[in-house]
């Protein structure tokens, strides 16, 4: 190399261009890279474990209830969660969508159709270094019988501890149950369309698809109801099938908002990126594309531990592993 010319390193730097800019906006990087060489020190809250995968009952039919979610505390300062929310996409990985003019905000934004906020009342809620909080569907013991008829489950879970549920009271009692007053209630900011409608259909995580993300507000909640904060987008569907197109209404997002996200999907159901790739340039999931009794629920996703710290390279395919649920009483 150092025998080119100046005339020649000027070719071969834009020959060395003009190939870089060949691949596809949306072809998969390779799923195992990390998007730093060396784990940093982390600065910030992260989803340690998000179990969304159900369990089987011993009846034969697949749960969905007992879905959970822990947030981990790896720094070395105290965290308050009051005012923070959770995030959970329109659009998911497995179903590629070619956007409208100007809807294709990805690099700096996130679009939220379902967003739940944890109680704000200035710093109550407290996260301190090394602390796990427990966030649960419903704070309620799965492995007992449940008010609403449903029957005790072996294989799943106590949750009546959880530090929050995110059913609000109202979508709880909807289903028949009883509130469990003992643990806080988190509150939906937007639903469908819908702000602040706490009966509105519930952020879910159980069908295995779409980008949850923990977001620390930048504004308050009242004020995402500006037109700044609304994202209104048609889109084509790239990957056939599911209709041919459609449009929605959806929470634009800052990504400078986004504390720590995990995109759920099948490794081999990807088509496309939902969100820029800084904040996740991987994908993975505790199911299949096609779960079936062959094909066990039960797993959880468990952020890796390197022996010092947590792995968190925003890329959720090297980031988490497929294992246990951490809260599955061994017998």
């Amino acid at each position: 190399m150092k025998h080119l010319t100046n005339r020649g390193l000027v070719v071969f730097a834009l020959a060395a261009l003009a190939l870089s800019s060949c691949k596809s906006k949306e072809e998969p990087d390779d799923p195992n890279r990390k998007n730093n060489e060396k784990v940093a020190t982390l600065d910030h809250l992260i989803i340690q474990e998000v179990f969304h995968s159900g369990n089987w009952h011993p009846r034969g039919y697949p749960t969905k209830d007992d879905a959970y979610i822990k947030i981990y505390n790896p720094t070395n300062k105290t965290v308050y969660l009051d005012g923070m929310a959770l995030l959970m996409t329109p659009f998911s990985s497995n179903i590629q969508l070619e956007l409208g003019q100007d809807c294709d905000f990805r690099e700096t934004h996130i679009a939220g159709d379902k967003v739940i906020q944890f109680p704000s009342k200035g710093e109550e809620y407290a996260v301190e270094p090394g602390k796990v909080i427990l966030v649960a569907h419903t704070a309620i013991d799965y492995t007992k019988d449940v008010e609403d008829g449903t029957a005790a489950n072996p294989n799943s879970f106590d949750l009546s501890n959880a530090n929050f549920e995110w059913l609000t009271k109202e979508q709880i009692n909807e289903d028949d149950r009883k509130d469990n007053e003992k643990v806080p209630n988190m509150s939906v900011i937007y639903s469908g369309r819908e702000f602040f409608d706490q009966t509105s259909p519930s952020f879910t995580i159980s069908s295995g698809y779409g980008l949850i993300a923990l977001v620390k507000l930048g504004v308050p909640a009242k004020d995402l109801e500006k037109d700044e904060y609304k994202w209104e987008c048609t889109w084509n569907n790239a990957s056939g099938g599911h209709g041919h197109g459609g449009s929605g209404t959806y929470l634009k997002i800052p990504n400078a908002w986004i504390v720590d996200a995990v995109n759920l999907c099948p490794k081999e159901a990807f088509k496309w990126y939902i969100s820029s790739r800084t904040i996740d340039a991987g994908w993975t999931s505790a199911m299949t594309h096609r779960p079936s009794k062959k094909k066990p629920l039960g797993l959880a996703l468990v952020r890796k531990h390197d022996g010092k710290n947590f792995v968190d390279t925003n890329n959720s395919t090297v980031d988490f592993e497929v294992v246990e649920p951490s809260l599955r009483v061994k017998k």
